[in-house]
């Protein structure tokens, strides 16, 4: 109850002295509400008062206006009574000075006429002046890309030439390296050759040579079909029968270079077999492509027949082997002193052309470069050009002096 009692004298406090305040508060706002209506009086009061001066200050501008406006009117009279006989004589001046800028006018329109005649001349002989230029700037531009192009074209042509240089001396190089390999081939053969000549001069009587002598002849020509000509040794293989097989041929084609029919059969018959045995080794080598040729020194053990030029026994095509070629070249002093023990006349001596040279493609001929003689002979120039060239190797001229290739005529009964 006492807490009681003390909040209630409290709050009883607090609102006596808010209601003291509040009561205040209305006193103060009752005081300012009489001073704004006082001020408001005042303001009305001015208002009035202005308006009144107002309207006073308008009279005074209208009466003002009126005085200015009568002054303006009665100056405008005098001036315009002034001003009608300035008029009439500016107006006979101007008449005049209109009439002279006309005359001038016309002679201005006249040169100005003439002046645009020169100017369309002109404008016409730009867009020629321009025309000419821009087809000046084309046949440059042409000339430009022309001389690109050909200067373009002489590097290609420059770079064609030192490529087919390159290629000739390649080809050249090879050529020489093949020709080098086919001599030391040759030289082997032809030394297989005088091992089986001496073999067959211990025999003495010296028939195995005549046979084989002529049988390398008739090997290295082309073959002929048997009912035609069956007076020619076709098979090749006679050319490396042994020595038991040369004496076993008969007589007649021992003392002559031509063999009958019955003779041809009765070689043909003793040498069959290995004939078809040499040529089946043959074939089983071409298959193989070793590029070698397979037989021994002596003849008893030759494995694979050589290819002859045109035709083989068995009808395919082929070259004239080395052996062959080399094998038909005899000295003539064996020759007449075989002729002269067998009482048999001399051979036919076939002639042997020189082997011709590798033919090697030529570049086409490019135009006349820069720094070349116009008139001079192309073939001079190119044999100039082509001194930087190398020269033939020494296989290649040992192979120019051999005479690999014969040409046996044709012999009939």
């Amino acid at each position: 109850m006492k807490n009681f009692n003390e909040d209630k004298d409290r709050n009883e406090k607090e609102l006596k002295e808010a209601l003291l305040k509040f009561q205040e508060k209305n006193i103060e706002q009752v005081r300012e509400i009489e001073d704004f209506k006082k001020a408001k009086q005042m303001f009305e009061n001015e208002i009035k008062q202005l308006k009144e001066e107002k309207k006073t200050f308008e009279l005074e501008r209208e009466a003002e206006k009126k005085k200015h406006m009568d002054s303006y009117d009665r100056m405008n009279e005098e001036w315009q009574t002034k001003t009608t006989g300035l008029e009439e004589k500016q107006r006979k001046k101007l008449e005049e000075i209109t009439s002279e800028y006309q005359s001038v006018l016309e002679e201005q329109k006249e040169e100005n006429e003439d002046i645009k005649k020169e100017r369309d001349e002109l404008k016409k002989n730009k867009v020629r002046l321009e025309a000419a230029k821009k087809k000046m700037e084309e046949e440059k531009r042409i000339l430009e890309v022309t001389e690109m192009d050909q200067e373009n074209e002489k590097q290609q042509l420059e770079m064609g030439r030192d490529a087919e240089k390159r290629k000739k001396k390649d080809l050249l190089d090879d050529h020489s390296k093949k020709l080098d390999d086919l001599v030391r081939e040759h030289q082997s053969v032809l030394e297989d050759q005088e091992k089986k000549k001496e073999e067959k001069e211990e025999v003495g009587d010296g028939i195995g040579e005549v046979v084989c002598r002529a049988c390398r002849i008739r090997c290295a020509t082309s073959p002929v079909e048997s009912s035609k000509s069956p007076e020619w040794i076709l098979d090749y293989s006679l050319l490396f029968a042994t020595t038991t097989e040369v004496k076993e041929a008969p007589k007649k084609a021992i003392r002559s270079d031509i063999m009958t029919r019955k003779e041809l059969t009765y070689v043909r018959s003793r040498l069959q077999p290995w004939v078809s045995s040499s040529q089946a080794h043959h074939e089983e080598e071409e298959e193989g492509s070793t590029g070698k040729t397979n037989f021994d020194s002596s003849a008893s053990s030759f494995h694979s027949p050589p290819a002859l030029k045109g035709k083989d026994s068995s009808g395919n095509s082929a070259r004239l082997h080395p052996a062959v070629r080399l094998g038909c070249q005899f000295s003539s002093r064996d020759d007449a002193v075989m002729s002269k023990e067998k009482n048999l006349p001399e051979a036919p001596r076939p002639s042997i052309p020189e082997a011709p040279r590798p033919s090697i493609p030529e570049a086409p001929r490019p135009s006349i470069p820069e720094g070349r003689d116009q008139n001079a002979d192309p073939m001079e120039q190119d044999e100039e050009d082509n001194k930087n060239l190398p020269g033939p190797g020494p296989a290649t001229l040992e192979m120019r002096n051999l005479n690999l290739q014969l040409d046996v005529p044709m012999e009939e009964d």
